[in-house]
């Protein structure tokens, strides 16, 4: 018998949503050094326009006319207005000891999960007997870890832009994931019970 069409549809999109997981856990790992080696490369241009400012004013302090005073203001509400935006460009991006330290953590374990998922949709696609309890169990497991994730992010207060894009990311995974199991239970999945009973009955 050929593969259901809804057996079809699922297990590609398990093998696109646990492949794009893998690769997503596989970056979760090395977030935390890149936004670090982010931040160092950010110092480093901050010291070297606070050396410019300091030079811009040197210069401007060394003219005693109206143009210099001019000038000077100029300087300093423009640096006023580089440090504002720089502060916020940082906030959006920090991200604190605790979520660094978890989004680690849920990276090697969203590797683990995302991989099963994967593994649940191939077998799905190739109709082995017990890949709807895979199928289910891969689909669990997988909402699961996302509200694990997003509640263990919520208890961080110091986290800015990053763990907040990680928590809507993680809803948005749940929703799929929901839509995928509605859709497994209201099919007709006789093909894969007939599909167990016959290799049993070989055997």
């Amino acid at each position: 018998m050929k593969t259901p069409t809804w057996a079809i549809i699922i297990g590609i999109c398990m093998l696109l949503f646990g492949g794009c997981g893998m690769i997503g856990s596989t970056q979760a790992v090395f977030l935390p050094s890149v936004l670090e080696i982010q931040r160092n490369m950010m110092d480093g241009i901050t010291k070297s326009h606070d050396m410019m400012y300091a030079m811009s004013v040197d210069s401007s302090m060394q003219i005693h006319d109206s143009t210099a005073v001019n000038s000077s203001a100029e300087i300093k509400m423009q640096e006023k207005v580089f440090r504002e935006a720089f502060t916020q460009g940082m906030n959006m991006f920090s991200i604190s000891e605790y979520a660094k330290r978890w989004t680690i953590i849920f990276g090697y374990l969203g590797i683990l999960v995302a991989g099963f998922y994967f593994l649940s949709g191939i077998f799905l696609l190739v109709k082995l007997p017990r890949a709807i309890k895979m199928v289910f169990i891969a689909l669990i497991i997988s909402i699961a870890f996302s509200f694990l994730q997003t509640i263990v992010m919520v208890f961080d207060d110091n986290s800015g832009f990053m763990t907040l894009s990680l928590g809507v990311g993680n809803l948005f995974g749940v929703v799929l994931d929901v839509i995928l199991l509605i859709v497994l239970l209201a099919v007709d999945k006789s093909t894969y019970v007939t599909r167990g009973r016959a290799l049993e009955t070989t055997h």
